[in-house]
């Protein structure tokens, strides 16, 4: 799958989790001696069984929680925005730095990114530096991910680590071409 676009989306239906088939690219990347930055949203279930969601950083490991916790009786929505930003400003600090990596994984175009926050100014630090980016979309985000990404980047990719090897290389084809 040749891709001009350096920008793809896992397209992903509720409740299908897309962190096992990151950490399967993750895996097969290294396995290449591929750089990849970025983090992966996790889940992970509370004292309370109230669960957090953390972003885990593809280069540390470190976990960092990106959910209030407002107590087993609230409906409001949970994710601290504060918590997100600082994520983001992580992320690009490591796009900063000299040596670029090979791949960035941004795990979710969600609600903050639809709202016009959360990680946008990463995926638009990391194309302005010509790195391939990769991250996913659920079906309730599609339409604002379309309208997002214009015609920067047609490219859905269906779940599976074939797919996005395969638009991964055409887009590093691409950059070598340039």
């Amino acid at each position: 799958m040749p891709s001009e676009h350096r920008l793809a989306a896992v397209a992903v239906d509720d409740p299908v989790s897309i962190e096992p088939l990151f950490d399967e690219v993750l895996a097969a990347l290294s396995d290449e001696g591929r750089e990849v930055a970025g983090f992966i949203q996790r889940e992970i279930c509370g004292g309370d069984c109230q669960d957090d969601i953390v972003m885990e950083d593809i280069e540390t490991g470190e976990r960092l929680s990106i959910m209030q916790m407002l107590g087993p009786a609230s409906r409001s929505c949970r994710l601290d925005l504060d918590a997100l930003v600082r994520v983001s400003v992580r992320a690009l600090t490591r796009l900063n730095r000299r040596s670029r990596p090979d791949l960035m994984i941004v795990n979710r175009f969600g609600h903050a990114e639809v709202e016009g926050g959360g990680m946008r100014p990463v995926f638009e630090k990391a194309l302005g530096l010509e790195i391939p980016v990769l991250t996913s979309v659920y079906g309730d985000s599609r339409s604002a991910w379309s309208s997002y990404v214009g015609d920067l980047s047609n490219v859905l990719l269906p779940v599976g680590s074939d797919t996005v090897m395969a638009w991964y290389r055409g887009a590093l084809e691409n950059l070598k071409a340039r």
